[in-house]
């Protein structure tokens, strides 16, 4: 009988932000942004975040939101500095081969084979991060990647989700779709457009009737995730990234190259903070699209510098656009991504 996993994610409470905020107090008492003041925001404290403030967000928008914001420089050293004390604080419980480091301030522990109790080691760790590293963490501990995943978002700041392996299927079933890792923006508008919003919605599927629906792959996917079933395995994918990025299904047509300048300001947007989440710099950036006939087509350009700021790929973006039948042809997909890192 295969044994049961028992796995911590565990997920910094407003990392960069909070580092900041450690290590210079004043900043603890206003509304903060870790970035700008041009490209896009890394993080924002609590106190900037119900003023509309998040990741991902362009610098210049958080100012309007907030016109008294405090934008604080990016320190990536102390930023690593923090991440590794972190590990080390993991490796007190679990080798390296049993840690995924997802990004500097996200990773899973496989406790699997520990005498303690996962929930525990989670305690501890969370206890551990407080007294030695003066930042808090939250935390998610269940028999798979994806609930703990999921778990670990339930009670920020400084919680501990535990779901027992018997639990999985009424935790699941009310939650949106969103909180799936793997469906964002664009598939949970599809799905809602289906009547899809919650893992209940789904669940009362047949596995057949999804497949009908939406494809032998993705319908067989969808169908194990609302039930909570991932057979991934922590460390599975402790290779070095070749490429970060993300792609927009757009409606088809012939969309004019303003709007398609939009698209990839929005989307090279969210590519850049995954890039300075794993504190690395890219070389190169290329540009995806896929026309209504199927054609798709990429272009790339690589500079003699590595680099992190989202004005230097959005100029090359815009460049390569150019070289595209943009505003000529039916586009219905854009993708951005970098390759080529140093860290």
């Amino acid at each position: 009988m295969e044994k049961l996993q028992k796995i911590i994610h565990i997920d910094m409470d407003m990392f960069y932000a909070a580092v900041e905020m450690r290590d210079n107090p004043r900043l603890a008492k206003v509304p903060i942004v870790v970035g700008g003041p041009r490209g896009v925001v890394l993080t924002a404290n609590y106190l900037a975040r119900p003023y509309g403030i998040h990741s991902g967000m362009p610098c210049f928008k958080a100012k309007e939101k907030y016109p008294k914001i405090v934008f604080v420089k990016p320190r990536s050293h102390a930023y690593k500095e923090a991440s590794q004390k972190l590990h080390e604080i993991f490796q007190r419980y679990v080798g390296p081969e049993k840690i995924e480091s997802v990004s500097l301030d996200e990773a899973y522990l496989d406790v699997t084979d520990h005498d303690m109790r996962a929930t525990q080691i989670a305690v501890k760790i969370s206890q551990l991060v407080a007294s030695e590293l003066h930042l808090t963490c939250s935390a998610g501990v269940s028999a798979n990647k994806m609930v703990a995943k999921i778990a670990s978002d339930f009670k920020k700041p400084s919680g501990i989700t535990v779901v027992q392996p018997h639990e999985i299927l009424s935790f699941m079933e009310p939650l949106s779709l969103r909180k799936i890792p793997g469906i964002g923006k664009a598939s949970e508008v599809k799905l809602k457009e289906k009547g899809y919003v919650t893992c209940r919605d789904v669940r009362s599927k047949k596995i057949y009737e999804l497949i009908e629906e939406f494809g032998t792959r993705y319908g067989k996917w969808l169908f194990k995730k609302v039930r909570g079933v991932d057979r991934s395995i922590v460390g599975a994918r402790r290779g070095v990234r070749k490429s970060i990025g993300r792609e927009r299904t757009i409606g088809n047509g012939v969309h004019t190259v303003d709007h398609l300048k939009n698209l990839l300001q929005d989307i090279n947007q969210k590519v850049v903070v995954s890039l300075h989440k794993k504190n690395l710099k890219a070389r190169t950036v290329t540009l995806k699209m896929k026309y209504h006939y199927d054609k798709q087509i990429t272009r790339s350009h690589s500079f003699s510098e590595a680099h992190d700021t989202a004005e230097k790929f959005l100029t090359s973006l815009y460049d390569l656009l150019l070289k595209t039948d943009a505003g000529k042809s039916n586009v219905r997909l854009v993708g951005v991504s970098f390759s080529n890192f140093e860290s």
